[in-house]
């Protein structure tokens, strides 16, 4: 089951590239780019998979149906919050501590105020470098976690030269070339004690 499942990721990852350089139609682009993120979550769901793992990756489809597809960047951004919150509660056992507290406070507090990119970015940070410093002891989820840190500067570039089409287009490929592999890191992660996977 293993080999499919990374048959099928390498395949999708291949329409998804493919599709970002020579395919002109969004809708296409975004399917190719959600198809991975939601057979990640369809391939774990009946798996024997840390709850906590299970949650990421659906936070991840609820994200990407925010970005992708109902363009609603504000609730994208508490999706992805709740990710990198699924990661730090998994990488630190069960221990919540102050920090999720804090961050789990903010989301609510910008929802409210309808600020959630703005706070949400300030919380995703600090959550985002807590999990890279936490990450180093797993074999596999540190390569997600360090992938993801790499998309999300993607993004941040892509902003940044947003004028400037051949740079802004590198960099969204970019960023779902290193988002893709980040999730099936997370996935590997969570098969790793049915499969013995190690890194």
């Amino acid at each position: 089951m293993l080999y499919f499942y990374l048959t099928v990721e390498t395949l999708l990852y291949a329409f998804m590239i493919s599709s970002t350089l020579f395919i002109s139609k969004k809708i296409v682009v975004h399917v190719s780019r959600f198809l991975p993120i939601a057979f990640d979550l369809l391939f774990v769901y009946d798996k024997d998979v840390d709850w906590r793992i299970k949650l990421a990756l659906f936070m991840s489809v609820c994200a990407d149906i925010c970005f992708l597809f109902l363009k609603n960047l504000n609730v994208g951004v508490v999706f992805y919050q709740l990710v990198q919150l699924e990661y730090y509660t998994y990488l630190n056992g069960h221990n919540f501590s102050l920090l999720g507290i804090i961050v789990f406070v903010n989301m609510i507090w910008a929802i409210i105020m309808k600020r959630e990119v703005v706070c949400g970015a300030i919380s995703y940070a600090a959550l985002t470098i807590v999990n890279l410093f936490n990450s180093k002891k797993e074999s596999i989820l540190k390569y997600g976690v360090r992938l993801l840190a790499f998309c999300d500067s993607c993004i941040v570039w892509k902003k940044i030269f947003k004028k400037k089409r051949f740079l802004n287009k590198l960099f969204d490929l970019l960023e779902w070339m290193a988002y893709i592999p980040s999730q099936i890191c997370t996935v590997l992660c969570g098969l790793k004690k049915n499969y013995a996977v190690a890194v």
